[in-house]
C-alpha cells in the first residue's frame, strides 16, 4: 500500500532520528490501530512540531 502522507521522507529531510520516529509510530499505531491514513498524517503532524520544537 503506498503511503498518503510519507512521514519517512520527512523524517530524513527534518533529520528526525530513527529512534523518534519509531516512537511515534508506535504511540500513532495505539491511537488509530484501524486506520493507515490517520496514523501517517499524526506521525507527519508530529514530527514537523518535534522539528519546530527542536531547532
Amino acid at each position: 500500500m503506498t503511503p498518503m502522507f510519507d512521514y519517512k521522507v520527512a523524517s530524513k529531510n527534518l533529520r528526525i532520528s530513527e529512534s523518534i520516529v519509531g516512537k511515534l509510530e508506535k504511540e500513532a499505531k495505539s491511537e488509530f490501530p484501524n486506520d493507515a491514513m490517520l496514523k501517517e498524517l499524526h506521525i507527519l503532524r508530529a514530527l514537523k512540531a518535534y522539528a519546530r520544537l527542536n531547532k
